[in-house]
């Protein structure tokens, strides 16, 4: 196929997938070419980066993607054999879904771009900068600031308060998007380690203020807090941050449903659940759980099958897969990694029991939650 036959699937495809518009500038940035139907809206948005697009250029770090304070996003990269008669390629603008509340200061026009995910428009400037130049190179990231964790969506974290204070353990797709939403800009740059932990505190914070509403001693709360914030305040991979949230939310929500009387295991389903999530990376199996927290295997699997309603078999491979979705979604980490990592026997044994489970191979669940193409 043909470069310009390549550029011009793309843009039919880009617009009919997300309506994300292309255009063409010539080295001096008027504009040759777009699909956008209101160009005269949306040119300014652009053009008003031409210092930064020139230094860029000079400086050879396209293809970029360029992000202003309001979340709006554009994609460029330049055609590197043009030489004196630079042709520079464009996509957007869109918003980028990084969980903040913009809306209030964007223009009705503004408000209009599509929605994209931070890590998926990463995937469509590579893809826009090898249609052009038939090569891969890394993505340069500018923003005229970091995302504030302080204007953090209100509506997310209410939501997830008030999972904690019904003592809901359904709330793990609420903070499993959070979570994903926050490492997809972590990986590229938009957000740093810092930011990332304190967005993990602010959420513990305020899941903690929930907690102790819903009945929970401040002591039984500071022991977890004192058990699991130094551990991400210590901890410099992202990855790690979001496994540690999660994990404290889980027990604030157990301990809600403890003293709320609200399906309460007995205490060696209790032990038996607390070893699995704490050793979840490890290789798990129903006799070595029972050997390690003291109950015979038959006795343990048949009271947790009556009170859990599954085999602890079944509940060790969720949680093992809850956190291959997460690590498939929020890094870059190879499936044989992933499967290592969690103690599989093999690749092949750890992609049959995702797809029994997903009904989707790890490679599919991993390209349909970023809508890849």
């Amino acid at each position: 196929m043909l470069k310009h036959e390549k550029i011009e699937f793309l843009n039919k495809l880009f617009l009919s997938c997300q309506s994300i518009w292309s255009w063409c500038y010539n080295k001096d940035l008027d504009l040759i070419w777009t699909n956008c139907p209101e160009a005269d809206s949306y040119i300014n948005l652009f053009t008003n980066n031409k210092k930064q697009i020139s230094e860029l250029s000079l400086s050879n770090e396209l293809p970029a993607v360029i992000i202003n304070r309001n979340n709006i996003a554009w994609a460029i990269t330049a055609d590197e054999m043009k030489d004196e008669n630079c042709v520079y390629y464009v996509l957007g603008p869109v918003q980028l879904k990084i969980w903040t509340d913009s809306s209030d200061s964007l223009t009705k026009s503004e408000n209009s771009l599509p929605i994209v995910n931070a890590d998926e428009f990463s995937r469509y400037t590579s893809m826009m900068h090898l249609a052009v130049n038939d090569t891969n190179k890394n993505i340069s990231i500018y923003a005229d600031s970091e995302p504030d964790n302080t204007s953090f969506s209100t509506h997310i974290l209410s939501q997830l308060q008030n999972k904690v204070r019904n003592g809901d353990l359904n709330y793990k797709d609420l903070m499993f998007s959070v979570l994903s939403d926050r490492s997809s800009l972590l990986k590229l740059g938009i957000v740093t380690i810092g930011s990332a932990k304190e967005l993990a505190v602010l959420s513990i914070d305020l899941c903690c203020q929930a907690a102790i509403e819903s009945g929970l001693t401040k002591n039984s709360v500071s022991s977890l807090y004192n058990q699991y914030v130094p551990q991400i305040l210590k901890s410099e991979d992202g990855q790690e941050i979001a496994q540690l949230s999660n994990t404290m939310i889980y027990h604030l929500i157990r301990l809600i449903r403890h003293i709320r009387g609200q399906k309460v295991y007995s205490l060696p389903v209790q032990n038996c659940c607390t070893y699995i999530e704490e050793h979840v990376f490890d290789k798990l199996s129903l006799e070595y759980v029972a050997k390690k927290i003291g109950y015979s295997a038959d006795h343990l699997s048949r009271i947790f099958k009556n009170e859990v309603g599954e085999p602890i078999k079944d509940y060790i491979i969720k949680l093992k897969l809850y956190n291959a979705k997460l690590m498939l979604t929020t890094t870059n980490i190879s499936i044989g990694e992933i499967s290592e990592k969690l103690s599989f026997c093999s690749n092949s044994h750890f992609t049959k029991v995702f797809q029994d489970y997903e009904k989707k191979t790890p490679l599919e669940y991993r390209a349909c939650f970023t809508h890849m193409v």
